[in-house]
């Protein structure tokens, strides 16, 4: 599913990202100490790939630092299902993250999110996911 495809699922119960993604740097920068969902899009195709939720989405989507710029190289690099992604996220307080992550995984499967592979295996559909470019 492509960012476009997403603006067009109807999700009256919960909103969607309204931002073009950004690199995981800008996502540092602008969302350092919100909490929220982020999305993680593939660069080269624009699938998303991965939806997590973090109380601190900039330090969750690129890392930590106590200085003014972040560190590098960023410790996304550990974290394959996000590692080179461009992000976009929903704010909200952290309480509604935990029920409304699970919704948005299964309201728009990304094919890196545990659930979402389980689902694909039993389906037969894994590899059809485009889990191996």
């Amino acid at each position: 599913m492509t960012f476009w495809e997403m603006l067009q699922i109807e999700t009256s119960e919960l909103p969607m990202p309204l931002t073009f993604p950004c690199t995981q740097r800008e996502a540092w920068k602008a969302y350092y100490d919100k909490p929220g969902i982020y999305f993680a899009w593939r660069a080269e195709d624009g699938l998303l790939q991965y939806v997590g939720r973090s109380k601190t989405i900039g330090i969750r989507v690129y890392g930590y630092s106590n200085q003014a710029e972040p560190h590098n190289p960023p410790y996304n690099e550990k974290r394959p299902e996000i590692y080179g992604c461009l992000i976009n996220c929903v704010f909200m307080p952290e309480y509604e993250t935990h029920v409304a992550e699970l919704y948005y995984i299964w309201k728009l499967r990304p094919f890196m999110n545990g659930e979402v592979k389980n689902y694909l295996k039993k389906q037969g559909d894994y590899l059809a996911a485009h889990i191996e470019k």
